[in-house]
């Protein structure tokens, strides 16, 4: 996916779109998310590499609160809610700093530690320190302690 749909994610990071712009934006980056989920399972199931790696998703925004992404929405007094990149939150895991992220976004995570250690173990770039193999427990431990803290904003309907 080295020239697809993340791609264009990237150029609107900073920009503060209106509702329909806002909406299409959402909708390409659950789509593109989705695909990424989808492709870590691929990976572990059939042990093909990723069409979508970990470094693909660099530079992204994660998906936005499932309640934000559903509310009814006012388009005049609408403001588009805050995202959280991918790359602040992978920094977050492996160093254990706070940070909120979407119910969809602990999904996400879940699927990136898979494939950071499939992509370690292949000689493929990786966000986990050089050392994780003889540390491995701590791979595991830190999206244990990311997902029972409160780090993570998971509202329930």
């Amino acid at each position: 996916m080295s020239k697809g749909l993340h791609r264009c994610l990237t150029s609107f990071s900073s920009m503060q779109p209106d509702t329909k712009e806002w909406v299409e934006i959402e909708t390409l980056r659950r789509t593109y998310f989705c695909i990424y989920i989808l492709s870590g399972l691929v990976t572990l199931i059939f042990a093909a590499p990723p069409a979508v790696t970990t470094v693909d998703a660099r530079g992204l925004a994660l998906p936005c609160a499932t309640s934000d992404w559903m509310a009814k929405v006012d388009a005049m007094n609408w403001i588009a809610p805050k995202s959280v990149l991918y790359d602040e939150v992978m920094i977050a895991l492996w160093s254990k700093k706070p940070v909120h992220c979407s119910e969809f976004g602990v999904r996400i995570l879940s699927a990136s530690v898979f494939l950071e250690i499939w992509q370690a173990q292949h000689g493929h770039g990786s966000w986990l320190p050089e050392d994780w193999r003889e540390r491995h427990y701590i791979v595991l431990e830190c999206l244990h302690d990311f997902i029972e803290s409160s780090w993570i904003v998971v509202p329930f309907p």
